[in-house]
Formats: structure tokens, C-alpha cells, sequence
């Protein structure tokens, strides 16, 4: 009986002991500030909030959590008596930031109620851009977003056309040449075909996929020429993803159509010796009704070549392809991706997964200096 009684008596003197603790109060003068407009090219801003520690007890901010690394807190880290006021700041970092904001600051304090939170917000100006940053990439004194326009993902269905900005850095007028080095399926035209210092133009790209005769992700050369004394010579990288276009079918006509299946969506070359080059064998089919053409065979990798012993798949019959894996220059764990390209209107693209595990070739024991 003593020593629960005991107990019981400590458990009542801790409670007290950690209610009297608590008997303190943090009331905010303000909960949200509204910045309005900000320039970010002035860089940041703050806001101070003051409270008032209405409480019997002593007062402390044990901490305070913003909601983005954008906005860093600074409060007061001493006690703060009864009826005396404390502060947090708000300092918000609005580079590259630009538009509409909205963040909180949650408080964490010993109060009777421990968690309070402040929200600030506004609206950030963005600071001009220079061209520099818009068109990083420099070729003489001509500037481009990249070193390369990509066209993205276009189909068989005709030639399509897209336009990229370029930019004079120079100091005198740049004119576009007539003479260019492109293949037979890329042409080029500039507009304006003359650009007066620090100003914009623009290169227009016309690809024809189906002069390309290609499928998949494929990279051409491009060479223009300006009037520049010095890099008159432009070359650049022309990208473009080709897919087959199909035109609109009815649900009869899809049934009737060729259907592709392969015998494996992963090929597994296991453990290569660098230098080693391997080959696999896949089976494609057509499970559809009408014949099965093979356009390409293609790889995200030079490393890749695939090619198949017919191109033409009557329905119910299959072919053999081989998948050849050059490990030359490689090392070390490889995945790659090979696309076998069809006339199947559902599934023209049929991905299969490539891996390896490329060892460095040793080296003879005569060869190493002793």
C-alpha cells in the first residue's frame, strides 16, 4: 500500500509539475503578411511577425519550420516573459522563383498550444533575361537554345516543318549564306535571312521522314554558312523520333490487320569480355491476318545492330532476326534498348530490353613492366 501510494503521489506532483511548465501563451499580432509585387532582380525580402506571450509563464520558441528552402525564419531564442513580445522573421528568396506564391511557417513553441503557423505571400516580377541565358549555346556569334534542334517525334505521314530561334551576339549584321550541307530529306530556310546585332531570327527545318526512309530515334548533320570573318562555318545536329503514321481504322479493318509477336522482350548477353562481340537470335511473328512488314530495326546505341533474315511475314508464319552486341569501348553493367518497327497499327514500335556485363579484357602477364 506505501508504495503505491507513493507512486500515485509522484504521478500527481510530475503532472503538476509539467502543467505549471506549460501555463504559457503565444499570441500572434499577425498571422499573414501579403508582399504584393516583388522584383526579383532586387533580390530578397522579409517580414517581421510579433507576438505577445499572454501566459503566466515564461515563453520559448523552440523552433521554426518553413515550407520551401525559398523562405528562412529567424525568431527570438530567449525566453520570453509574461507580457513581454517576441518576433519572427520571414525572409523569402525570390530567385528564380518568378509568379505567384503562398508559404507558412509552422511554430513550435513550450505554449499551451504548441504549433501555430504564419503564411506570407505575393507575386515575384521576374528580372529581365539575358540573351546569354535564353540561348546558352554559342557558335561564333550566332546563339541557340542547343547545339542541336530536335524535331521530336514525327510521322511517315509528310514532311513536317519547325522553327528554332537564333540569336546575333555580334556586333555586326550576320547574313545567312544560300549554300548549305544537309542530307536529301532536311532543308533549311532563315527568316529573316539577314539579322542586325542583338536581335532574333529564326532557322526553319523541313524533315521528310519518309526521304529518311528510317524509324525510331535518328541524328543527322547539318552544315550553313554565314558572312562571319571568323566561324562562318555552322554545324549542328538535326534530332527527330520517326514513328509510321496510320490512318484512321474502323474496328473491322484492325481485325484484318497483321499482328507482331517476338519470341522475347529481354535479351541477356550475360558476361562479356570487353571487345567481344555477340550475337542472339529472336523469332517475330504474325499472329494477325494480313501480311507483316518489318520496317526497321533499330537501337538506342550504336552499339546495337539488328537485322532480320526476310523483311515480309505472311500471317501465321514468323522470320529470325539476329541482335549483334558490340562491347568494344564498354565496361561495367550495360542496358540498352533495340525496337523492332512494323505495319502493325496497334503496336508499330515493339521495345525489347538489351543487357550485358562487360568485363575489361585482362591483361597478358608479359605485357606488364616489371
Amino acid at each position: 500500500m506505501k508504495i503505491i501510494f507513493l507512486f500515485t503521489t509522484i504521478s500527481l506532483l510530475s503532472g503538476l509539475t509539467l502543467y505549471a511548465q506549460n501555463n504559457a501563451e503565444l499570441t500572434l499580432l499577425q498571422k499573414s503578411h501579403e508582399f504584393g509585387l516583388i522584383n526579383e532582380a532586387d533580390g530578397p525580402v522579409e517580414h517581421t511577425f510579433y507576438f505577445v506571450n499572454t501566459g503566466e509563464d515564461s515563453l520559448r520558441v523552440k523552433g521554426v519550420r518553413a515550407s520551401c528552402g525559398c523562405t528562412t525564419p529567424a525568431w527570438s531564442s530567449d525566453p520570453v516573459a509574461p507580457a513581454d513580445t517576441g518576433f519572427i522573421t520571414a525572409r523569402y528568396n525570390p530567385t528564380n522563383r518568378p509568379g505567384q506564391f503562398n508559404k507558412s511557417l509552422t511554430i513550435t513553441s513550450n505554449a499551451l498550444r504548441p504549433l501555430q503557423v504564419l503564411t506570407i505571400s505575393g507575386k515575384v516580377i521576374p528580372r529581365p533575361r539575358t540573351p546569354a541565358e535564353d540561348f546558352p549555346t554559342k557558335n561564333g556569334d550566332l546563339r541557340s537554345r542547343y547545339r542541336a534542334f530536335y524535331m521530336g517525334t514525327i510521322t511517315t505521314r509528310g514532311p513536317v516543318s519547325k522553327e528554332f530561334t537564333l540569336y546575333n551576339d555580334g556586333e555586326d549584321t550576320i547574313y545567312f549564306q544560300p549554300n548549305t550541307v544537309v542530307p536529301d530529306h532536311i532543308q533549311l530556310a532563315f527568316m529573316p535571312d539577314t539579322l542586325p546585332p542583338s536581335t532574333k531570327g529564326k532557322v526553319v527545318i523541313t524533315y521528310d521522314s519518309q526521304k529518311k526512309g528510317r524509324f525510331g530515334y535518328q541524328t543527322d548533320n547539318v552544315v550553313f554558312f554565314t558572312s562571319e570573318k571568323e566561324a562562318p562555318h555552322k554545324s549542328y545536329s538535326v534530332m527527330a523520333t520517326i514513328q509510321e503514321y496510320f490512318p484512321p481504322m474502323t474496328k473491322e479493318e484492325l481485325k484484318q490487320a497483321p499482328k507482331i509477336g517476338v519470341s522475347s522482350r529481354l535479351i541477356d548477353y550475360g558476361n562479356l569480355i570487353e571487345g567481344d562481340t555477340a550475337t542472339r537470335e529472336i523469332t517475330i511473328s504474325n499472329n494477325g491476318l494480313s501480311p507483316l512488314e518489318i520496317r526497321d530495326i533499330t537501337s538506342n546505341c550504336g552499339c546495337i545492330k539488328g537485322k532480320a533474315s526476310q523483311t515480309r511475314v505472311m500471317p501465321g508464319e514468323s522470320v529470325k532476326a539476329d541482335i549483334q552486341f558490340m562491347s568494344e569501348g564498354r565496361k561495367g553493367s550495360q542496358q540498352k534498348m533495340v525496337t523492332v518497327f512494323s505495319n502493325d497499327p496497334k503496336d508499330s514500335a515493339k521495345v525489347i530490353t538489351i543487357k550485358a556485363d562487360v568485363e575489361l579484357r585482362p591483361v597478358p602477364p608479359e605485357s606488364v613492366d616489371q
